[in-house]
């Protein structure tokens, strides 16, 4: 979505979670996208299955491999309530190297917790939590929310969306004497 309107640039230096972000992974971090999610009351299949947003541990695993780390950041633009969709997670379950999520997986599973949340309510979690959202029900309301995460700037960008040829981001990147920090984020500079 930064590549799509100005108004979503703001977000990559948003201090509310740049400087947790900061404060996990050290002063150099990189911003790993940008998306969103509109859900309607009312409409079917609108809940999410388990899912985790970021997870790439090789099978079997190196002696020396660290695993990698992100955190994400869900900013929900309308309230929560049991109508419309609540948050789901299982704490620790980002430890859960080990296991495999299954595909259109939507049962209860052990230890999980149900988030009912005011607008204008950020959740933050490390990229590998086990997540989902339950269905919008009738008489529920529009469930909206922002979604965007960090990492170590040495770590690869998501590889997840597609960036349009010349988005918002890349023009950026053009501009003629473009502040380090900004550069950092998107990617091209902090890891040398």
């Amino acid at each position: 979505m930064m590549d799509k309107h100005p108004a979503f640039l703001e977000f990559l230096t948003f201090q509310p979670t740049l400087s947790v972000a900061r404060a996990l992974f050290g002063p150099h971090v990189l911003h790993r996208g940008f998306t969103g999610r509109v859900c309607y009351p009312d409409d079917p299949y609108q809940e999410t299955e388990w899912h985790f947003h970021q997870r790439i541990i090789p099978d079997p695993l190196p002696p020396l491999f660290p695993l990698p780390q992100t955190m994400d950041a869900l900013l929900y633009l309308d309230d929560i309530t049991e109508k419309n969709g609540p948050l789901v997670l299982v704490p620790g379950s980002h430890k859960w190297i080990e296991r495999d999520l299954q595909k259109e997986d939507y049962a209860d599973k052990t230890g999980q917790i149900e988030l009912c949340l005011s607008a204008g309510s950020c959740v933050m979690t490390h990229g590998s939590l086990w997540h989902r959202s339950k269905p919008t029900q009738p008489g529920g309301t529009m469930r909206r929310l922002l979604l965007f995460g960090y990492g170590p700037c040495h770590q690869k960008p998501s590889i997840y969306g597609k960036k349009p040829e010349d988005g918002l981001t890349a023009q950026l990147l053009q501009q003629t004497g473009l502040d380090e920090e900004t550069k950092e984020l998107l990617g091209v500079a902090g890891f040398m």
